[in-house]
């Protein structure tokens, strides 16, 4: 074979490479402790590879400390993420209603046209019933301002937190780390397929 002929072959394999590249979407789940079992890896396997899949908890994190950990993530460029924070700032004196205007303004600094941005709901609780009735208020003001602004919401609401939540009553058992995946992958698909 000739240098010229495999030189077109070594370019159309290249461009295959590059054409095969940009066809993968980059997926980034950033959240607090909730999301600590879930695997990037595990999930991108769900859609045989062909897309990156990264899952980044930041352990403890309220929302307002978001704001700082998404910056390393967002200089990778992902065409979606989704964020799932706020848990931590049930037992704080913030209302309702300020907690879920936080999660919309990170979730507005994170979009961009090349990034679309989901907010998770927070799973519900079961060590204080104040705390779970005011994660249910959080959630019902996010899916409502996520409706307004266009924002994608994952709604968490099938993990029952009886049986899906471990003995601390706050962190999600295996079971309960199942469903978020499930959850997760079942948004991820309708992102991808639109």
């Amino acid at each position: 074979m000739t240098s010229r002929k495999k030189n077109k072959k070594a370019e159309k394999r290249e461009t295959n490479l590059k054409n095969n590249d940009s066809d993968k979407k980059s997926i980034f789940i950033l959240g607090d402790s909730m999301i600590k079992h879930l695997q990037g890896w595990d999930i991108a396997n769900e859609f045989e590879n062909k897309h990156k899949i990264y899952v980044r908890p930041f352990l403890s994190a309220t929302v307002q400390s978001m704001f700082d950990y998404v910056k390393p993530s967002m200089r990778e460029n992902p065409n979606h993420v989704i964020i799932h924070a706020a848990t931590n700032d049930i037992p704080s004196d913030k209302k309702s209603e300020s907690i879920a205007q936080d999660m919309i303004h990170l979730a507005k600094k994170i979009r961009s046209k090349d990034c679309s941005v989901a907010i998770s709901s927070i799973v519900p609780r079961n060590d204080k019933e104040s705390w779970n009735i005011k994660a249910n208020e959080v959630n019902r003001t996010l899916e409502e301002m996520c409706k307004e602004l266009g924002l994608d919401f994952v709604n968490n609401d099938n993990i029952n937190p009886k049986k899906l939540l471990n003995n601390g009553k706050l962190h999600l058992n295996t079971k309960g780390t199942k469903k978020l995946r499930s959850n997760f992958i079942y948004h991820i698909k309708k992102v991808l397929s639109s």
